[in-house]
């Protein structure tokens, strides 16, 4: 009961726009920054039944937003720095994104992406790269080819 009270309460303060959901970080402030959004999706991933927003599943519009968090441009993964997809250019936001992996078996496409985040990253990551690391591991039974993803990755950093 607790948990659906506190769903509800995210949702009534979030929006779908342009297929992804996004939130601000307490009412009347700023949208919400990468590394505490990781939390809420990774909250809201975990709820069942799956809650709908503006006439669509709640994990799907997160996987909206996971694709407009990391986007690929050229062979680098720009990392943006809130929930709606903006940068301010804030560096202590480039290692508050492996909570965001948990959103992935709900955007197989993002996989690879995320896993060479993960891997190759080199600035400061503490729990949420092993929260990320593991939620891609889950994945894997969820996103056809992850394996030979992970494998390729890997492969890639020898």
């Amino acid at each position: 009961e607790r948990a659906e009270a506190l769903a509800h309460f995210v949702l009534s303060r979030a929006q779908v726009v342009d297929s992804a959901l996004f939130w601000r970080y307490q009412e009347g402030s700023a949208i919400e920054d990468i590394g505490h959004g990781g939390i809420t999706a990774s909250f809201l991933m975990m709820l069942s039944p799956e809650p709908r927003i503006d006439g669509m599943g709640v994990r799907e519009a997160l996987a909206g937003t996971l694709r407009k968090l990391f986007v690929l441009s050229g062979d680098s993964l720009v990392i943006n720095d809130h929930v709606d997809g903006s940068r301010d250019g804030n560096p202590r936001y480039l290692g508050a994104f492996g909570q965001w992996a948990e959103v992935v078996p709900a955007a197989c496409d993002m996989y690879e992406d995320l896993a060479r985040a993960l891997w190759f990253y080199r600035g400061k990551l503490g729990a949420t790269g092993v929260v990320g690391a593991t939620a891609l591991l889950e994945a894997e039974g969820a996103c056809p080819g992850a394996t030979v993803i992970l494998r390729r990755v890997e492969g890639n950093a020898s």
